[in-house]
Formats: structure tokens, C-alpha cells, sequence
């Protein structure tokens, strides 16, 4: 036959709370009554009759007793987080949510704090330890059984709305990083200002276009809400295009800004350590190779750097001047003239090859006398019509080949007199 102990144990093997041990002492000995009080015929005595007519004394006070169905309550030495009820009525055991078995005179141990079993998870969650806490309880209650509002559950949580980003002012296009900063919200609306919306905690937003943006952030909890604001503002960005020529070493390469849209400042990088701050920059490389060519526009808000890599040859075609003229006494080398003693001052080289030409004759003083703009025709060291002084005269000669290279040079040229 089984102890007392090991039919409670049985009886309530799904539970992990467990009664203190004078709890067990009482139980037990009330089994044992009944134990002793069950008829068998081997044990039939005098004693046995005599108890019984006591115990049938004692039934009828303990029935009246009973009526009043007060329960045993028990605090819990091993938990002490929970209090359980006894009670030697006919009780429903709930195994699950779903189901339920009758057992007689068993005792039933009830946390204080029921689970709302609505929620089935957090119902098996509680069956298969009730020490730990569950998500979803039933509310309280006030002496007349009504509900207490959820309102003042919701009023004893701190509860706000609040965020940073990372930037609250830039140029156009530009991305913020909002972080949310709020407290105990169940869920966050976040408002761009810029036609879109976003559910997430933490969120972002671009913005393509200038203006100044209202971004809000609506926190609920329960029923309450709150709207935390912040404005940002975008910029017009710098824009532009460059524009250059093909460099060789033997020309300078030029380069100009072109299709510049709020741009105050320029700043040319032409890779050889070389820069300029003018809209239209001519620079000659030294060497032949590939340079990092780099433009930087830039506004009072920000800036926009323009890369390139450009490739420095060698040219393939070119021209030279001579250093000096012999000018005839009676106008000989009319500027076609191509004797060996007295031909013009002209280009040599790859002549047929340009396709657009400048050449200028200037005084040191700075007076020009002679101009062309074809490279076929030089000049005599005349002017209107008589010859000019000997001594130093400055050339400025510019050429564009068919290819389009490009040549710019200026030098001296000593102008000497012949019979």
C-alpha cells in the first residue's frame, strides 16, 4: 500500500510548488484516519467500535465544520514567491488550456495569481513552471469585482518621445539616421516631412530635394500618445562639368568649369602638385603619364568634388619658330618669301596639319605689329610699309591640329637688318 506522501506526490506530479513540511504532517494524518476508520473484517474490535461511534460524533461537528468550506492556506518555504490553497473538495485539476479531468477528494494547489488562459502559450508556459513570470495577466480587481481601468496601469509606466540624428543639415541629396530615444512605447509612427512613413524603432530618410523638412515621431502606449519633433534642413549642392583639351607635354592642357550650378568657389587639383582657383585653368605637364585630375566646387553650405584621369602623350605633330629675322633693305620677304637669306618669320613643322592658327609681333614696349592668322604667312620685320628697328620683339603663337592638339608658345625673336 502506498504512504500518504507518495499518494499526494501522484496526485500532483504536474506541480512544482511543494506544501512545507508540517502541511504534509497534516494531510498525512488525515489519511491515516481514514485509513483506520475503512472496514475490514480481521480488524473488527471493541476498539474499533468504540472509535467509531466517536468518529461519528465527531463526523456530524466536522460536516457542519466543513460547510463553511474554509480552505488551508500555505505559504511555500522553498519558492516564498507564492501562496497555495488546500482544499479537500471535489476540484478540477486543469492539465491544459483544452483540458480537464475530476478527481475526488484530492487536494488542489492554486497559485494566488491565476494565468489568463486565453493565452494559450503563456498557459502551458505557467503548467510547465510556475515560477516564472508571464506576459499576460488577468487585471485586478476592486471590492464590488469590477475591472480596474488599464489606464492607471498604463499611467504608473514612464512613457516619452524622443530622437537624434546624425546630421540636421546638409546638401541635397543627403541621408539622415534617425535613433530613437523613446521610453516604454508599444509602437513608434515615424513622419519624414518628405512624403514618406516609416514603423520602424530606429529609421532614416533621403532627401533629394532642398527645403526644410518637419520629421515627427509619434510614441503610443495604451491609449496614450506623444509627438516629439525635429526640423532638417537641405541645401542646394554644387554642381559642374569639365571641359579640356587633349595635353601633350609639348602644349599646355586647358581646362575650364562648365555647366556650374551653385558654385561660389573653384579649386583645380591637375595631379602633379600643381593647382588653380581660376574657372578657366591651362596647365602643361612636364613628363608624359596618366595624372588624377581633380576639380572641387563648392558653395557656403558644402562641396562637390569631379574626378579624372587623364593621359599625357607625346605629340604628334608640332611646330617651331625661328630666333631670328633678316630684314631686307628694299622689302625683300614679303612674308612668302622663302629664299635662304631673307624668308618671313613662320612656323615649321607639321604646318598642314593645324587647323586653326594665331601668330602676334609685339614691341617690348608692348605694341603690336604684325598679326596672322594664317601659318603659311609670315612676317618681313616691316611695318606699314618701313622697316622696323633692329633689335628684340616678342612672338605669342597659338595652334590647334587636326588631331586636336593643341599648341600655345611665346619667345623672343631678334630682328636683324641685310643688304
Amino acid at each position: 500500500m502506498s504512504s500518504p506522501e507518495e499518494l499526494f506526490k501522484n496526485a500532483f506530479e504536474r506541480y512544482e510548488s511543494e506544501p512545507p513540511e508540517e502541511a504534509w504532517q497534516k494531510i498525512s494524518g488525515e489519511l491515516a484516519w481514514k485509513s483506520f476508520f475503512r472496514f475490514y473484517p480481521k480488524r473488527v474490535n471493541i476498539y474499533y467500535l468504540s472509535a467509531v461511534l466517536l468518529i461519528a460524533g465527531l463526523s456530524c461537528r466536522y460536516a457542519m465544520t466543513d460547510a463553511n468550506n474554509d480552505p488551508i492556506t500555505i505559504q511555500s518555504v522553498e519558492s516564498g514567491s507564492k501562496q497555495i490553497t488546500v482544499s479537500q473538495r471535489k476540484v478540477l485539476i486543469i492539465n491544459s488550456p483544452n483540458q480537464h479531468r475530476e478527481y475526488e477528494n484530492k487536494i488542489l494547489i492554486q497559485p494566488q495569481n491565476p494565468v489568463d488562459l486565453q493565452d494559450e502559450t503563456a498557459a502551458v508556459a505557467f503548467n510547465t513552471d510556475n515560477t516564472q513570470s508571464t506576459t499576460k495577466r488577468q487585471q485586478p480587481v476592486n471590492e464590488s469585482n469590477n475591472i480596474v481601468s488599464s489606464d492607471n496601469a498604463y499611467d504608473e509606466v514612464e512613457f516619452s518621445a524622443e530622437f537624434e540624428s546624425d546630421i540636421v543639415e546638409g546638401c541635397a541629396p543627403c541621408t539622415v539616421h534617425f535613433a530613437n530615444k523613446s521610453l516604454n512605447a508599444d509602437y513608434c509612427v515615424w513622419n519624414f516631412g518628405n512624403g514618406t512613413t516609416s514603423y520602424d524603432f530606429n529609421a532614416r530618410a533621403t532627401y533629394n530635394a532642398p527645403g526644410t523638412y518637419y520629421v515627427t515621431l509619434k510614441t503610443v502606449n495604451g491609449i496614450r500618445s506623444k509627438v516629439y519633433a525635429q526640423t532638417v534642413k537641405v541645401n542646394p549642392s554644387p554642381t559642374a562639368t569639365i571641359a579640356h583639351t587633349k595635353p601633350t607635354t609639348s602644349a599646355p592642357m586647358i581646362t575650364e568649369v562648365r555647366n556650374a550650378d551653385n558654385v561660389s568657389h573653384i579649386k583645380w587639383n591637375f595631379g602633379d602638385d600643381a593647382n588653380s582657383t581660376s574657372s578657366k585653368a591651362a596647365h602643361k605637364y612636364k613628363n608624359i603619364g596618366v595624372y588624377a585630375l581633380e576639380l572641387i566646387v563648392s558653395n557656403q553650405y558644402c562641396a562637390d568634388t569631379i574626378r579624372e584621369n587623364v593621359e599625357v602623350s607625346a605629340p604628334e605633330y608640332s611646330i617651331t619658330f625661328p630666333n631670328a629675322l633678316y630684314a631686307s633693305s628694299d622689302g625683300a620677304g614679303d612674308g612668302y618669301s622663302n629664299n635662304s637669306k631673307f624668308s618671313a618669320f613662320m612656323p615649321h613643322g607639321d604646318v598642314n596639319q593645324i587647323e586653326r592658327y594665331s601668330l602676334r609681333i609685339y614691341t617690348k614696349q608692348g605694341k603690336e605689329v604684325f598679326s596672322s592668322n594664317n601659318p603659311t604667312y609670315g612676317w618681313n620685320g616691316y611695318y606699314n610699309g618701313r622697316r622696323l628697328a633692329a633689335g628684340v620683339y616678342v612672338y605669342k603663337a597659338t595652334a590647334v591640329f587636326i588631331n586636336g592638339e593643341f599648341v600655345n608658345t611665346t619667345g623672343n625673336i631678334t630682328l636683324v637688318y641685310g643688304e
